[in-house]
């Protein structure tokens, strides 16, 4: 058998695909769920004591939100997921990222 006719009857293997990266997951998601993470921003404010905690370096609140409902979650586990990740900022990382709210008042 010649080596054309083997490459002919080979079968055809896609290349593996690979992982999105972070830009294409936030370009992807944002269009399409740019009201829902707004929706959660507002209620994420809303855990707060009704305004949010100051901006954290890196990926912008709506667009963490968007990601995240992209990803599957509802507006409220976002909103949620949000609320916890700004208390691990401030408990574990840095005392500078500030607290989501005071506790006890």
């Amino acid at each position: 058998m010649s080596a054309q006719l083997a490459l002919q009857l080979a079968p055809i293997v896609p290349p593996p695909k690979r992982e999105l990266s972070l830009i294409e997951i936030v370009r992807a998601a944002w269009p399409i769920h740019q009201n829902a993470a707004r929706e959660a921003f507002t209620l994420f404010s809303d855990y707060c004591n009704g305004r949010p905690p100051p901006r954290v370096p890196g990926m912008d609140t709506h667009l963490r939100l968007a990601v995240r409902i992209h990803l599957g979650a509802t507006i409220e586990v976002a909103a949620a997921r949000e609320y916890l990740y700004r208390w691990s900022l401030a408990i574990d990382r840095s005392r500078a990222f500030g607290a989501p709210h005071a506790i006890g008042l």
